[in-house]
């Protein structure tokens, strides 16, 4: 499981590597990624599962289409 940003765990307390100055390196997913054009491609693909997942919600319905992407 990962833990959010900010939650406390291991000896660090903060859930993630920290840098050379003692402060805590958390991207945009809340996770330490060690490589940036990695969470450039995670962030991409994550973006091309929302937009699916919205499309596949959609109703003619709005009651219905608001319900689902609840």
């Amino acid at each position: 499981m990962v833990k959010p940003a900010g939650e406390g765990t291991g000896a660090t307390g903060s859930g993630g590597r920290r840098n050379r100055h003692g402060a805590g390196q958390f991207g945009a997913l809340g996770l330490y990624l060690a490589d940036p054009r990695l969470e450039e491609s995670v962030l991409a693909v994550l973006e091309a599962v929302e937009v699916e997942l919205r499309a596949s919600v959609d109703s003619a319905d709005p009651l219905v289409t608001e319900a689902a992407r609840h």
